[in-house]
């Protein structure tokens, strides 16, 4: 005798696609990327003086190449701060497209 397989409803493989990410674990997370973030800002800091007290043909190459890794990464930090608050798999898909548009270079 052969068995039907339970079918899912859309309303049920909705629910499935929901995220359920315990708050502890979230505030754990977000506590952790301020800590990278604070952590960045003050090696980056430190990186800006070391260029300025040491003038040398390359300072203007620095100020541009540490100019672009604090771009970067302040869109690296909002799309961690935004993955943490992201509802479900969908949400989720949108950032991570969101985020490839932003740090990806544009082709010409």
């Amino acid at each position: 005798v052969a068995t039907e397989a339970p079918t899912t409803t859309s309303m049920e493989k909705s629910a499935a696609m929901k995220m359920q990410v315990p708050d502890a674990v979230r505030e754990l997370a977000e506590t952790t990327v301020g800590q990278a973030e604070r952590a960045f800002n003050a090696f980056l800091s430190a990186a800006h003086q070391s260029v300025a007290m040491i003038p040398n043909p390359a300072t203007e190459m620095s100020k541009k190449t540490l100019a672009l890794t604090e771009q970067n990464m302040k869109v690296v930090f909002d799309y961690a701060r935004k993955l943490l608050h992201a509802k479900d798999l969908q949400e989720v898909m949108q950032i991570q497209a969101q985020f490839f548009k932003r740090l990806l270079p544009k082709s010409k």
